[in-house]
């Protein structure tokens, strides 16, 4: 992600905690240095003014960073708006959005007499766009966007994807909605998957399971693994999410139960995870390996010990055994997948060592031998004891 779009929270967030701090010297001598530039009142004070006034914006202004800003709003001049704009987000202060709109406005107003601007600078466009995502706009920000041709010269619409994945606004889904068909013309599918996991939300969440399941991207664009956790994880918060996946896992068609895999690979808790061992026997075969994995990173924990290196403990998962087991018995159609599952398990827990308070037998109820290759024992007790 680009630098200055994924750090303008953390700067806000920093600025917040720190609090108002004292002017540095050097900037209160910008100020007074702006002051009389202002005061002379010929244009070339005025152009120096602005000059100063940016360098200012990149130090800390303290109580007077209304002064630094002042000359360089009423300037009326684009360049210096989006710069100071520009600064500011950065900086970590809230910036404006309608008065990047304005400044887009202006560069618009004389695209006819000076159409080599946009052709040969776009950057000056894409920055204001990002601005006014991050001033509370990415709604008209997008539908901006929309009514600019994108055969210029260095034309690239990749940052304010990024912006609209980050900015934290209630009107971001609707502005990647909005812009799906043209980031696929502009070959940002990744950047346009990526933007739409990173809105935490529920409506959002549900139409990336969507735009997974109806239209995933090719693997060589996107790395595929980083949205699956993301859904995963959000099954852990919210009911809603869960139940879909669930859902699909019960009666989607193939190509969907191929989809939701890498989502089921991912679930981390037990209390989830249960629930797809309920599954009919040929869904669950269909989902053995996912299945796999997902009980791995549950029965096994990694604690990191420095270095890059980690400690595995077992970690005990009795309810998902028992449940396996009460399955794997004689006559049961998932009997097979269920033993296995248990057998993987097993593997797990000889490399590892046994998980303390989990019983050796998975469910002792169903009066069955465990492991398999235990039954001619138990039989023989049976017949010893009959």
């Amino acid at each position: 992600m680009s630098y200055d779009v994924c750090v303008v929270h953390e700067r806000r967030k920093e600025r917040l905690q720190r609090g108002k701090q004292p002017i540095d010297p050097i900037a209160e001598r910008l100020l007074e240095a702006i002051r009389d530039l202002r005061a002379s009142g010929d244009e070339a004070s005025a152009k120096l003014a602005i000059k100063v006034g940016l360098a200012a914006m990149r130090m800390n202004c303290g109580d007077r960073y209304e002064e630094v800003a002042q000359p360089l709003i009423e300037s009326e001049s684009v360049n210096a708006t989006s710069k100071y704009l520009m600064l500011s987000m950065l900086g970590g202060h809230e910036v404006d959005g309608d008065l990047a709109e304005q400044c887009l406005n202006k560069l618009d107003a004389r695209r006819e007499n000076r159409s080599w601007e946009y052709y040969e600078q776009w950057f000056q466009w894409e920055e204001l766009l990002v601005i006014m995502i991050f001033g509370g706009k990415p709604l008209a920000a997008a539908q901006r966007l929309l009514t600019y041709d994108h055969q210029t010269k260095n034309h690239d619409e990749k940052r304010i994807i990024e912006a609209l994945g980050v900015c934290n606004h209630q009107d971001a889904l609707a502005a990647l909605q909005l812009l799906e068909e043209r980031c696929g013309k502009q070959w940002l599918q990744r950047d346009w998957f990526l933007a739409l996991s990173n809105i935490n939300n529920t409506d959002a969440t549900q139409f990336l399971l969507t735009a997974l399941l109806e239209r995933q991207p090719p693997r060589d664009s996107i790395d595929l693994s980083d949205l699956y956790k993301r859904i995963a994880k959000s099954c852990n918060d919210n009911p809603a999410i869960y139940e879909r996946v669930l859902d699909i896992a019960r009666n989607g068609d193939q190509q969907s139960i191929q989809r939701i895999a890498g989502i089921i690979r991912n679930i981390d808790r037990e209390n989830l995870l249960i629930k797809f061992l309920d599954l009919p026997a040929n869904r669950l075969q269909q989902l053995g390996g996912p299945l796999s994995d997902a009980l791995k990173e549950l029965c096994l924990a990694h604690h990191p010990v420095g270095g890059g290196a980690f400690e595995v403990e077992a970690h005990p998962i009795p309810a998902i055994r028992a449940k396996l087991f009460e399955r794997s018995t004689t006559g049961n159609p998932a009997a097979a997948v269920c033993t296995w599952l248990l057998q993987v398990i097993e593997e797990w827990r000889e490399r590892y060592g046994a998980a303390s308070d989990e019983p050796r037998h998975p469910n002792i109820q169903i009066g069955e031998p465990w492991p398999v290759f235990a039954k001619v024992a138990w039989d023989a007790s049976i017949e010893l004891r009959g």
